[in-house]
């Protein structure tokens, strides 16, 4: 084999996905998760939803950290399904596993001080339920984003899945698809960069 052939063999995005790999895009999904749900948080996120937040900067703050805390639960499953439905490798529960961990305890202590630790005791039980149940419903085998969006919202709204007006799930289902696109390129990039494969130090 020449060595352009076996150089083009080489390159990253032909490279199998191990464990340093999946431990890399957790912290890739984990920082994009804080971004969305901090300093980039979309307040038409909350309209779709049908949560009210006040639109004066320094007023209704414990009703705004809140819907943050509860959406980044919601992307952190949003990026699971994507690398669920992006990366065959992932059907190793290891790999999966590493990439939910660390992205999780990534976003738990980089939006800790910020926002966690301005949530009340019940909030942030919510906040935790939202996540788990999150994350159990993107990755049940068919999921897609109407369907996240209808589990988000029975979940916000402390009501049945049945009884979420469809018209409200087609809203946030669009913004659930826009995180994705995002997540999507998100993992393009990592596949194409060798870094990907080198354990952060």
């Amino acid at each position: 084999m020449s060595s352009k052939n076996q150089e083009k063999n080489d390159t990253p995005v032909n490279r199998p996905v191990d464990k340093i790999f999946a431990e890399n895009l957790g912290y890739t999904f984990g920082g994009c998760v804080r971004d969305l749900s901090g300093s980039l948080f979309n307040k038409e996120v909350a309209k779709a939803a049908g949560v009210s937040l006040c639109p004066i900067p320094l007023l209704g703050g414990e009703e705004k950290r809140r819907f943050k805390a509860f959406w980044a639960a919601n992307l952190q499953a949003v990026a699971m399904r994507t690398a669920v439905e992006n990366l065959p490798s992932y059907a190793d529960e290891k790999l999966l596993k590493k990439t939910l961990f660390q992205m999780q305890t990534f976003v738990d202590q980089a939006l800790g001080r910020p926002l966690f630790s301005k949530l009340s005791p019940e909030d942030l039980d919510r906040y935790s339920t939202i996540r788990s149940r999150m994350t159990q419903a993107a990755l049940t085998p068919g999921a897609d984003k109407e369907s996240m969006a209808r589990t988000f919202l029975a979940l916000v709204h402390g009501t049945a899945p049945d009884s979420v007006p469809d018209s409200r799930v087609s809203d946030t289902a669009g913004h659930i698809g826009m995180s994705m696109g995002l997540f999507k390129r998100l993992l393009d990039i990592s596949l194409n960069s060798p870094n990907s494969w080198v354990r952060a130090k």
